[in-house]
């Protein structure tokens, strides 16, 4: 007879895994960063030290599909969403524990699928509407919202060329604003850009076919042929477009976009797109209407907004495969310059500044290019600030900044 016993495993772990697939998706709050993946799993991180460690606090499993999107709003939502048509609304509550931080639980499914239901998802954005009734005065649908509940506008692309808009709040579920086609192509990226009438967004798409187009209104008129021409449209890529990233810059005279894109083509498309009309007296304009927690532009009045291409152009060759991940980390004198990082699946991680980008004759220049460990790099995410432990800021918008490059693991890049 034989006996034999132990008191622990055997083995020593050396780094906890992650994700059991390449990561599709990433996003990051003040204090946690999201990421999504094909094997369907959500798990959420927390941020430590200035050297953003990466701890796993949650996994999510709701998801049938890989994950295509996410977005945070402040530390408070999280939406996601993937194949199949499957869009969460998640709830995050903080919590006082050492072992997970914070309680999740999905607040709303999205209830208006197609008669097939099989669609993808491929991108949205959300956008936090004003915590005011008023917003409301003379809306159509005549709901009554308390001051405290928050209302969210969010637009989403559908593979089958199909660019829609809902309303969203707790208490009231999914409301549909408006929904617009494309071409047949499929949009692979979505970002707000003003809004009119209050809370109809007007929306920029980006498409397999290489194009950019802004839908100035997405409620559709029913004439297919006015729809059709009620849409401006610009071919920048040769093929699929895989990544883009926004900012603005509000004037007396309107606002200027800078759009920033990553091809199939493994190029970089750079586009100025200009809004001549001006933002109300009173509204609380933003900067930048690019992200969930900042107010958007509003316009009023029946004439939709204009929109006009100043400038456009590509820089071939950026890498040596497609670019999966772009972002723009800051703007710098006045608004004139940009900083701009991309992620390719030829595992570089390369820094461009871009050179009066509003001008007719903009520059771009290679400022660095780095090896990353990262492979099949899917998606990533500019830190612009996050907070550590009691609420200590760590990392603030007025430093160089940093990234996080997600794919067959995550890293994080600093960029001076």
């Amino acid at each position: 007879m034989k006996i034999f016993s132990q008191t622990r495993a055997p083995h020593l772990l050396l780094k906890a895994g992650g994700h059991g697939r390449e990561i599709k998706a990433v996003s990051a709050s003040r204090k946690f960063v999201a990421t999504g993946a094909e094997d369907t799993m959500i798990r959420i991180w927390e941020l430590q030290g200035k050297n953003p460690l990466l701890r796993c606090v949650l996994a999510l499993e709701k998801h049938n599909t890989g994950i295509q999107k996410l977005k945070w709003f402040k530390d408070q939502y999280l939406f996601s969403s993937g194949g199949n048509e499957e869009f969460f609304a998640w709830r995050v509550t903080p919590l006082e524990s050492d072992i997970c931080p914070l309680g999740v639980v999905c607040e709303a499914v999205f209830p208006d699928r197609s008669d097939v239901g099989d669609l993808r998802i491929t991108d949205f954005d959300v956008q936090c509407l004003e915590e005011d009734p008023s917003i409301y005065d003379g809306a159509e649908d005549g709901l009554e919202r308390t001051p405290t509940e928050p209302v969210f506008c969010i637009s989403m692309s559908l593979s089958n060329s199909t660019v829609q808009s809902y309303l969203y709040s707790a208490q009231q579920g999914f409301r549909l604003l408006g929904r617009r086609m494309y071409t047949g192509a499929c949009p692979t990226q979505l970002r707000h850009l003003n809004f009119k009438d209050r809370y109809y967004p007007q929306v920029l798409t980006a498409a397999t076919d290489g194009h950019l187009a802004v839908f100035a209104d997405v409620r559709s008129s029913g004439n297919e042929t006015e729809d059709l021409t009620n849409i401006l449209v610009t071919k920048l890529h040769q093929s699929s477009i895989k990544s883009l990233d926004m900012r603005s810059i509000t004037t007396d005279n309107g606002i200027s976009y800078l759009v920033v894109t990553g091809g199939d083509d493994d190029a970089i498309g750079v586009l100025h797109l200009y809004s001549p009309s001006l933002a109300p007296s009173g509204s609380s304009a933003s900067p930048d209407p690019t992200h969930a927690s900042q107010p958007s532009h509003y316009s009023q009045g029946q004439a939709s907004t204009q929109y006009e291409i100043r400038n456009k152009f590509i820089v071939r060759s950026a890498h040596a495969a497609a670019v999966t991940g772009l972002g723009i980390v800051r703007l710098e004198n006045a608004g004139r310059d940009a900083v701009i990082v991309t992620s390719s699946n030829d595992q570089r991680v390369k820094t461009w500044r871009l050179v009066d980008w509003q001008s007719a004759a903009p520059r771009v220049h290679l400022l660095d290019n780095q090896y990353s460990g990262v492979a099949d790099a899917g998606d990533l995410e500019v830190l612009e600030e996050w907070y550590g432990d009691e609420d200590e800021k760590l990392l603030s918008k007025g430093d160089r900044g940093r990234i996080l490059v997600a794919g067959v693991g995550v890293e994080a890049w600093s960029v001076s």
